[in-house]
Parts: structure tokens; sequence; C-alpha cells
């Protein structure tokens, strides 16, 4: 594919009439040095060749004088195989500001690179430079070979916008319990479109927008694990950040916001009973809870006596023993009252009534048939239950049998 050199007048044809200018020259081709075929423009002594040539041409110049015709010698040449090019990059696509690895397969030791697009170069001169693409990029090889045969190979590498995926993973938090995973709901892509180019990093802010109380958040998966309790309540945003490692430096590319509102617990401020003293067995008695949080609050109430549960803020309970009853409160976010806080239990003190006891004055255990007994008086007080003796109400009665 090479045009051959000039092809010059080393000896002057001579001879004839020995007159210079009566020698008329006219250059002549072949291709397997017995049928030659005329040159009609290269008429001069000297001849440089303007077609490329594809295979083995020989070359000559016939002169004539007074009709007489005569051939110099004879010069062929070879067609040397031009060295086979080809240039490769790895990846083939980034994002803008990424940077590429360029290798050939030329087999030759003189290079020279060029780009069209976008991008810096290392090198323009090594075998296998490095470069930064700012835009969609060709790079062009030329290399050559030994013989000073050159061929050229190219490679595009195109820019794609790193997209950072989505997360998942919106929830309410109580205070004092450790958030649930974020996970990926979308993989990042684009960029160099290799998974293991993508390195993540996390943050935390208390506004979607990230403007303020912006944290890093110790995490570089693309999923993110909690494994410590709330101690804050409030809002908390959370956001993933990807860099593709072709331009480890540039800004993380960053997924919209998931948000974990930390809420307060329920708190119960006071358990009243009625009555607030001891009561005898299986007495009624109302517990009065006062709680505060996010309403609807709902009340649950357990015993130690017994497998008996109880609803509402009011229960009316009538306990056979001694008992403790203990509340918890859920809030409408699901969050119950902390048990470790206290004031969450009240205990009601059962004492067994006692009748007291009665005897006569005298004391007597018979009457003779019509007479009326013998008056009958409180020998020991009744005692037990709520201990009050105002409370205590009497009622006699009789029996004959």
């Amino acid at each position: 594919g090479s045009v051959p050199p000039a092809l010059s007048n080393s000896t002057s044809a001579s001879g004839g009439n020995g007159v210079t200018g009566d020698y008329a020259y006219l250059w002549q081709k072949s291709t397997n040095g017995t049928t030659w075929t005329d040159i009609t423009t290269a008429t001069g002594a000297s001849y440089t060749p303007t077609q490329a040539i594809t295979q083995k041409t020989y070359f000559r110049r016939r002169v004539t004088n007074l009709n007489k015709v005569a051939y110099s010698n004879e010069l062929s040449f070879e067609i040397d195989a031009l060295p086979n090019v080809r240039a490769f990059a790895a990846p083939r696509q980034v994002p803008s500001g990424g940077t590429i690895q360029l290798t050939q397969s030329a087999g030759t030791t003189d290079f020279a690179w060029t780009q069209t697009g976008g991008a810096t170069l290392s090198s323009t001169t090594i075998a296998n430079p490095t470069a930064t693409v700012t835009a969609q990029t060709t790079f062009t090889l030329t290399a050559k070979d030994a013989k000073g045969c050159s061929d050229t190979g190219n490679v595009t590498v195109n820019i794609v916008a790193l997209l950072p995926g989505s997360i998942g993973g919106a929830e309410d938090v109580c205070i004092g319990a450790t958030p649930s995973a974020i996970t990926s709901t979308a993989a990042a892509s684009g960029g160099s479109g290799i998974a293991s180019n993508y390195t993540y990093t996390w943050q935390s802010a208390t506004d979607a927008n990230f403007t303020q109380n912006v944290n890093p958040v110790s995490g570089s998966s693309p999923t993110l694990s909690f494994s410590t309790a709330t101690s804050t309540a409030g809002p908390v945003y959370y956001r993933r950040g990807v860099v593709d490692q072709t331009n480890a430096n540039a800004i993380p590319v960053y997924t919209s916001a998931v948000l974990k509102t930390v809420r307060t617990r329920p708190t119960i401020t006071s358990i009243t009973p009625d009555p607030t003293t001891s009561v005898p067995e299986n007495a009624s008695v109302q517990l009065t809870a006062v709680a505060s949080g996010s309403a609807p609050l709902s009340y649950s109430w357990t015993n130690s006596a017994n497998a008996t549960t109880y609803t509402g803020a009011t229960p009316t309970v009538t306990p056979a023993v001694t008992t403790t009853y203990t509340l918890v409160v859920t809030d409408n976010y699901s969050c119950v009252n902390d048990a470790t806080a206290g004031g969450n239990t009240v205990t009601i003190t059962v004492v067994a009534l006692n009748g007291g006891q009665i005897a006569t004055t005298p004391s007597v255990t018979s009457v003779c048939s019509g007479s009326v007994p013998p008056a009958l008086s409180n020998s020991t007080s009744a005692s037990g239950g709520n201990g009050v003796t105002g409370d205590y109400a009497y009622l006699w009665q009789k029996s004959t049998n």
C-alpha cells in the first residue's frame, strides 16, 4: 500500500549519435518482469512514482535514439506486510474524568497515539499509555515496524453517567431500639459499568437536603446495617454515595434519602388504685392510669397472680391475694413505655377480713325457754380488709340450726 521511492538517473544513456538531447526516455513497470506497461507521463531521466503498489513491481527506463531502443537495468520492490495494529481500551466506558488503560497488539516498538474527543494521554509514544477521558473519544494508534511499514488501529471510549441506584428502609423507630437495615432497592449503574469498580459511602443528616448535622456513617457495602440502639428522638436521613474507581477522587453520586424517625416512648405518669388501702379478698379495686404519648394510646395490664389480663386506662380488678399489676402502654407508632423507668406497676395488698369475736355478759350458753338471751357484746373487733374501723359494716344474724 506504499508508494516506491524516487528512481534516479544513476548513469545516463549513451551511444547512438551521442547527442544528449536526442535521447527520448519512457519509464515502464511490470508485476512479473516479463510483461511491461508504459508509464506515459514518466518521460524524464529520473522518475518519482505516484501510485502505491500492493505486489512486487519492477521498473525500467527505455531510451530511444534515431528510432533505436535500449533499456536500463531493472529495479524491483518487494512487498512487506503491514504490522497488524489493533488498539484496545479498558474499560470502554467511564464516567466523565475516568481513567482508562490503552493497550495494543502491534508487535512493534515505534508507537504514536492520538485522540479526537476529550482526553488527556499519559504519553503518546509508549505502547500502553493511560488516558483521562472527559468526553467521547476515539484513540488512534499508528505503529511502525523495523522496515518502516506502518498501520493504524483505533478504539472509542464512551462517557456514561454514574447512577447511584436507590435504597429503602424508611421506618419509625422507638427510642432505645435498633433500626432495621437499609436495603438496596436498585443497584448502582453506569460509569465503567463494572460492579467491582463501585465503592460506597454513607451519610446521615437531620434534613432531607443534607445541609444540617451531616455526618459520615461507617459502611462500605450497598446496604447499611445498624448495631447500636437509638438514643435521641427526631428525624435522621440516610443516603448512599457511590464513586467509580476509574475516577476515584470524584464527588460521590448520592441516592435519594431514606428517613428513620426516632420516636419518643409513651410515659406513664401515675397509676392510682381506688381504694388506696389494703382490701379483703376479691374486693373490687379500680386502677386509674395517666399516660402521655403519641395518640391513640392503648393499655394492657397483666398481674402477678394469674393469667388474667385487662385493657383500658381504668380497669376494675378483684384480687384474691396480694397482687402486682403491670401496665404496658403502646402509642400510635407501636412504641411502648420504658419499663426500666419505673412507675408502671401497682401492688394491691389483700388482707383477709376477720369478723372478730362476740360474747355474753355474764357468760352463759343457755337460757330458759321463752326468755330473752342476754346482751351479746363485741369481745374482739373485726379486722383485716382495708383496716379502717369506720368502713366495717355490721349485720347480726341468727339461726336455729
